[in-house]
Protein backbone atom coordinates (compact mmCIF):
# COMPACT_ATOMS: atom_id res chain seq x y z
CA UNK A 1 0.00 0.00 0.00
CA UNK A 2 0.98 3.35 -0.79
CA UNK A 3 0.94 6.32 1.17
CA UNK A 4 -0.45 9.55 -0.51
CA UNK A 5 2.00 12.33 -0.10
CA UNK A 6 0.06 15.91 0.38
CA UNK A 7 2.13 19.13 -0.12
CA UNK A 8 1.58 22.16 2.13
CA UNK A 9 -1.96 24.16 1.45
CA UNK A 10 -2.87 27.79 1.52
CA UNK A 11 -6.17 29.02 2.69
CA UNK A 12 -8.21 32.07 2.40
CA UNK A 13 -10.34 33.98 4.70
CA UNK A 14 -12.43 36.18 2.09
CA UNK A 15 -14.46 38.99 3.62
CA UNK A 16 -16.93 40.62 2.03
CA UNK A 17 -18.03 44.02 3.99
CA UNK A 18 -18.26 42.42 7.12
CA UNK A 19 -19.27 38.87 5.91
CA UNK A 20 -16.74 35.66 4.68
CA UNK A 21 -16.88 34.00 1.21
CA UNK A 22 -17.22 30.46 1.27
CA UNK A 23 -17.33 27.71 -1.16
CA UNK A 24 -19.61 24.29 -0.81
CA UNK A 25 -17.89 21.31 -1.98
CA UNK A 26 -18.36 19.56 -4.56
CA UNK A 27 -20.68 15.97 -4.06
CA UNK A 28 -17.93 13.49 -4.61
CA UNK A 29 -17.29 10.67 -2.44
CA UNK A 30 -13.85 10.73 -3.66
CA UNK A 31 -12.98 14.51 -2.32
CA UNK A 32 -12.24 14.49 1.53
CA UNK A 33 -15.60 16.25 3.05
CA UNK A 34 -17.62 16.23 -0.31
CA UNK A 35 -21.09 18.68 1.14
CA UNK A 36 -19.13 20.62 3.40
CA UNK A 37 -18.31 24.33 3.29
CA UNK A 38 -14.78 24.98 3.14
CA UNK A 39 -12.55 27.93 2.84
CA UNK A 40 -10.81 29.44 -0.89
CA UNK A 41 -7.67 27.34 -1.08
CA UNK A 42 -5.33 24.58 -2.10
CA UNK A 43 -1.96 23.00 -2.52
CA UNK A 44 0.76 25.08 -2.81
CA UNK A 45 2.51 24.76 -6.21
CA UNK A 46 6.24 23.77 -6.37
CA UNK A 47 7.06 27.53 -8.12
CA UNK A 48 4.77 29.72 -5.50
CA UNK A 49 5.03 31.29 -2.29
CA UNK A 50 2.18 30.31 0.03
CA UNK A 51 0.36 33.87 -0.84
CA UNK A 52 0.88 33.26 -4.51
CA UNK A 53 -1.06 30.18 -3.76
CA UNK A 54 -3.94 31.73 -2.06
CA UNK A 55 -4.26 34.21 -4.51
CA UNK A 56 -4.12 31.82 -7.26
CA UNK A 57 -6.66 29.25 -5.59
CA UNK A 58 -9.49 31.96 -5.38
CA UNK A 59 -8.53 33.21 -9.20
CA UNK A 60 -9.56 29.26 -9.82
CA UNK A 61 -12.70 28.94 -7.83
CA UNK A 62 -13.97 32.20 -7.89
CA UNK A 63 -12.78 34.06 -10.63
CA UNK A 64 -11.72 36.76 -8.95
CA UNK A 65 -8.32 38.38 -7.14
CA UNK A 66 -8.79 39.00 -4.04
CA UNK A 67 -7.42 42.67 -2.76
CA UNK A 68 -5.21 43.00 0.60
CA UNK A 69 -4.21 39.60 1.14
CA UNK A 70 -1.93 39.24 4.59
CA UNK A 71 -0.90 36.37 5.92
CA UNK A 72 -3.24 35.57 9.59
CA UNK A 73 -1.35 32.16 10.78
CA UNK A 74 0.23 28.68 9.53
CA UNK A 75 -1.76 26.04 11.04
CA UNK A 76 -1.80 22.16 11.18
CA UNK A 77 -4.11 19.26 9.24
CA UNK A 78 -3.13 16.48 10.15
CA UNK A 79 0.38 17.14 9.60
CA UNK A 80 -0.03 19.04 6.83
CA UNK A 81 1.11 22.84 6.94
CA UNK A 82 -2.04 25.14 6.19
CA UNK A 83 -1.13 29.21 5.62
CA UNK A 84 -3.83 30.84 6.43
CA UNK A 85 -4.71 34.79 4.84
CA UNK A 86 -7.32 36.96 5.34
CA UNK A 87 -7.85 38.99 2.55
CA UNK A 88 -11.00 41.06 1.42
CA UNK A 89 -12.88 41.47 -2.31
CA UNK A 90 -15.40 44.55 -2.63
CA UNK A 91 -18.06 43.21 -4.90
CA UNK A 92 -20.10 40.02 -5.65
CA UNK A 93 -20.49 40.79 -9.10
CA UNK A 94 -17.02 39.51 -11.00
CA UNK A 95 -17.15 36.09 -8.83
CA UNK A 96 -18.12 33.13 -11.55
CA UNK A 97 -18.12 29.32 -9.81
CA UNK A 98 -15.34 26.94 -11.15
CA UNK A 99 -15.27 24.81 -8.36
CA UNK A 100 -17.86 23.18 -6.07
CA UNK A 101 -21.47 23.53 -5.76
CA UNK A 102 -21.68 26.67 -4.82
CA UNK A 103 -20.63 29.67 -2.55
CA UNK A 104 -22.45 31.78 -0.25
CA UNK A 105 -21.79 34.69 2.03
CA UNK A 106 -22.16 34.24 5.76
CA UNK A 107 -21.63 36.98 8.75
CA UNK A 108 -18.99 35.49 10.77
CA UNK A 109 -20.76 34.01 13.61
CA UNK A 110 -23.01 32.21 11.15
CA UNK A 111 -20.08 29.86 9.80
CA UNK A 112 -19.31 28.01 13.18
CA UNK A 113 -22.64 26.26 12.57
CA UNK A 114 -22.42 25.06 8.72
CA UNK A 115 -21.23 21.80 8.45
CA UNK A 116 -17.41 23.12 7.60
CA UNK A 117 -14.29 21.19 6.19
CA UNK A 118 -10.80 20.36 7.11
CA UNK A 119 -9.98 22.25 10.37
CA UNK A 120 -11.81 25.79 8.82
CA UNK A 121 -14.29 25.43 12.22
CA UNK A 122 -11.05 26.00 14.04
CA UNK A 123 -9.90 28.80 12.05
CA UNK A 124 -13.52 30.76 11.83
CA UNK A 125 -13.68 30.48 15.36
CA UNK A 126 -10.57 31.99 16.61
CA UNK A 127 -11.14 34.58 13.88
CA UNK A 128 -14.35 35.41 15.15
CA UNK A 129 -13.39 35.46 18.50
CA UNK A 130 -10.86 38.47 17.61
CA UNK A 131 -13.37 40.25 16.06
Amino acid sequence: MTQQMYRDGAALILKYNRDVILLYRDNNPDLLYPNHWSLIGGGIEEDESPIEAAVRECQEEINITPLNVQPLEIADFNGIKIHVFIGHYDSLDGICLNEGQAYGVFQPKATLHLPLAFNAEDLLRRWVIEQ
